[in-house]
């Protein structure tokens, strides 16, 4: 049987998610909504939503303590918990697809 090479590579795989939405505000400011299951607004397969509240937050020391602020902290949350259960989803396929022998990192970067 033929001995498989691995060869460091270079996966990237980019994720709207923590960002807002402007050009579709029928999904939230956040695109939270977006694959809920909910009448419209589309089925993501992989992901169960879990939703925040503002009462949920932590506010950083340097946003003031407003419920605009929770409010848009506890939204931003829900579409972190999105983008981790996409990243859950494809890590174990990922190891799969290299035989968990090659190894794997992720290294999440911010882009502005």
């Amino acid at each position: 049987m033929k001995e498989m090479i691995f060869r460091p590579f270079l996966l990237y795989i980019g994720f709207n998610d923590p960002h807002r939405c402007p050009s579709n505000p029928e999904y939230g400011s956040f695109c939270e909504m977006f694959g809920n299951g909910q009448r419209g607004k589309g089925v993501i397969q992989d992901w169960t939503p879990q939703y925040y509240t503002p009462e949920d937050v932590e506010v950083p020391y340097f946003v003031p303590d407003t419920p605009a602020a929770r409010e848009d902290i506890a939204k931003q949350y829900t579409v972190i918990n999105r983008m981790d259960q996409g990243i859950e989803s494809w890590l174990p396929r990922l190891h799969r697809a290299l035989h968990a022998s090659a190894g794997c990192k992720k290294h999440p970067m911010e882009s502005g």
